[in-house]
């Protein structure tokens, strides 16, 4: 079953092409990480998946019901709670606790009363961070924060999943919990798009790899298909896409 489908997703910014009819299919219960260089278009697709932005040409469906079209998108609470979104930067409430914050995030998806604080509880403790529930989110470090982040857009447990650069500079502790509880949800059925440029967590994560270049997905398969030899590989594509992606990140982190 093909829980999510991008068929022929075209986005420009003013002359800037930036997907040239892009198509992506990822089965329910499956991870794929969209690996590109910087500035290949991972934020803006993620933005169009999660209907945040309008497609020039294109449509993108879950579970056979389109989430955006050429000129529209779909923005009922149904879809709204079904769909978890962490971007690339941080989004935490600096002044609200971690519990706050993620009760705030569990009521903008629709969760209310008792059910909204136990998905809170429980959440917190999926990313390790039951004993800072009390804790502003200011006086957390950068990878408790990042985890929180993460916490708010899988408080509801949705059954699409849209991470982008979920670990970037964050501590091998948290690098953990993230990793665990993606993995957990896409075990209990989740579609997940997770964008990032450190090869080991994908592996980690036994992810299927989507390699984006020039606004198209010029390669998806399983990590073995992409990185073990496969002899219709194109080399110099998937050197260029991933092993630079790669060096760039650590390059960043040094």
């Amino acid at each position: 079953m093909l829980d999510l489908a991008i068929k022929g997703v075209e986005k420009s910014f003013g002359d800037r092409r930036v997907l040239r009819g892009l198509d992506l299919s990822i089965p329910a219960g499956k991870i794929t990480a969209l690996l590109a260089r910087n500035g290949a278009g991972k934020s803006t697709l993620v933005s169009v998946i999660a209907g945040r932005l309008r497609p020039d040409a294109g449509e993108v469906l879950f579970q056979g019901q389109p989430i955006a079209t050429a000129g529209s998108i779909r923005r009922d609470r149904e879809l709204i709670g079904r769909i978890g979104v962490a971007p690339q930067e941080t989004g935490v409430y600096p002044d609200a606790s971690a519990i706050e914050n993620l009760t705030f995030a569990g009521g903008c998806y629709g969760l209310r009363g008792r059910v909204l604080g136990a998905a809170a509880t429980r959440t917190l403790a999926l990313l390790g961070l039951t004993s800072l529930a009390d804790t502003k989110a200011r006086l957390l470090s950068g990878g408790q924060k990042r985890r929180l982040h993460t916490a708010m857009a899988l408080v509801h447990e949705p059954d699409l999943i849209l991470l982008d650069e979920a670990t970037v500079g964050s501590d091998p502790e948290a690098r953990r919990y993230i990793l665990d509880a993606v993995r957990g949800l896409a075990a209990k059925g989740a579609t997940v798009l997770y964008t990032s440029h450190y090869f080991p967590e994908i592996e980690a994560l036994q992810a299927d790899i989507a390699i984006l270049r020039d606004g198209r997905i010029i390669r998806h398969g399983s990590f073995e298909e992409i990185v073990g030899g496969d002899p219709q590989a194109n080399l110099e594509e998937i050197y260029f896409a991933a092993h630079a992606a790669q060096v760039e990140a650590q390059a960043a982190l040094a």
